[in-house]
């Protein structure tokens, strides 16, 4: 079988979720069987996850800045789908996985489409015509929807007509990197937030917790990986509820770095008022981190009863719940070793197989 993965999402991500998605799929469906020939088609493009993989970069030039001075992410956008058009014409697939949504049908080839829908998100919080009409028209042209968590399934048939026998579950996977030995004796005193801070991560609810208690402000560090240095208006409502600088964090750098404050911390939040998924909850259930989640559908689907839970938006009740784990004498060995078995049933090897069958049904 012949597959391409296009360019969409590897020019508008230099890291994120859905370009990482991309490549740990194509990454894990190469080592199925040799009957599969996988491409990513992306000739010009800005993504590390990509850059970084020697096998998949091959014949896709990495551009290192981006920048809109003179329209030039946009003309590198057009240069690269004219050069993949080319391609792909060549290449003759049986099946394009579009990797994110177009108005348009891009790609001069009639091989069947699948398209992957993360989360609706912006549907549920109001969003404008052109961006509905972007998504409809890629689920229309698709053949096969994969939806990644039985609550991204729900959502997207309450916004959009789509048949029901089009749609598949597939759940994404952990690395392999991330299941690391126990380390409990290297555990420090910080609670650990991973990702994006703004809007539905609610990034805020998890400070204004940490800041509720004299203990944890004293004993603990609260520290967020990823998402950029914190803003003016972030320092600002630190001061305000009275986190001192040196009690609250930000960092980033690669998976390794990553993997190192997962088994540093001696907990991992995710206050997230609404998820297509929360990989970070499966990637600190493999290093065997204490986990607490907001309390959503999506949460519950991942994580079962291997993770804590509170409501979402409520600091007061998250606060009282960090004091029990962090300052209590409960035994977290029983908990994070279910976490570990469980994390170990979702695998980039068990999401390529299910994605092989989702193809196979495109083509019939």
């Amino acid at each position: 079988m012949r597959i391409i993965y296009d360019n969409q999402i590897f020019h508008l991500q230099r890291h994120g979720g859905v370009s990482r998605y991309f490549v740990e799929l194509a990454s894990a469906m190469s080592k199925i069987n040799d009957q599969i020939e996988l491409r990513i088609t992306a000739p010009l493009h800005f993504n590390s996850y990509l850059n970084n993989s020697q096998r998949l970069r091959k014949g896709n030039l990495y551009i290192p800045k981006s920048s809109d001075l003179l329209k030039f992410n946009q003309f590198v956008r057009k240069t690269s789908t004219v050069f993949a058009n080319n391609r792909i014409s060549r290449f003759c697939p049986q099946i394009i996985h579009e990797t994110f949504y177009s108005e348009t049908n891009i790609w001069k080839s009639n091989a069947p489409r699948v398209i992957t829908i993360y989360d609706l998100i912006r549907e549920s919080e109001g969003f404008n015509n052109m961006q509905a009409k972007r998504k409809q028209e890629s689920l229309n042209r698709a053949s096969q929807v994969i939806c990644i968590s039985e609550e991204t399934k729900r959502q997207l048939k309450a916004h959009y007509e789509v048949d029901d026998r089009r749609l598949h579950v597939v759940h994404l996977g952990v690395s392999n990197q991330f299941f690391v030995e126990k380390t409990e004796g290297n555990r420090r005193k910080e609670i650990l937030f991973v990702g994006q801070r703004s809007g539905y991560k609610d990034f805020i609810t998890l400070v204004k917790a940490f800041s509720l208690s004299k203990s944890k402000l004293e004993n603990f560090r609260l520290v967020a990986f990823g998402g950029g240095e914190f803003t003016l208006s972030e320092k600002e409502e630190f001061k305000k509820l009275g986190i001192a600088p040196n009690s609250i964090e930000q960092l980033g750098g690669n998976d390794q770095e990553l993997i190192e404050r997962y088994t540093a911390a001696s907990i991992f939040v995710a206050p997230s008022r609404k998820e297509g998924f929360g990989l970070p909850v499966l990637e600190a259930m493999a290093t065997q981190t204490p986990v607490l989640c907001s309390d959503i559908a999506v949460f519950r689907e991942i994580a079962g009863e291997c993770a804590r839970y509170f409501s979402p938006g409520n600091s007061h009740e998250l606060s009282q719940i960090l004091d029990q784990v962090l300052l209590g004498n409960s035994d977290k060995s029983k908990s994070t070793a279910s976490a570990l078995k469980r994390a170990k049933e979702f695998s980039w090897d068990l999401c390529a197989s299910r994605t092989l069958e989702v193809y196979r049904n495109a083509q019939n």
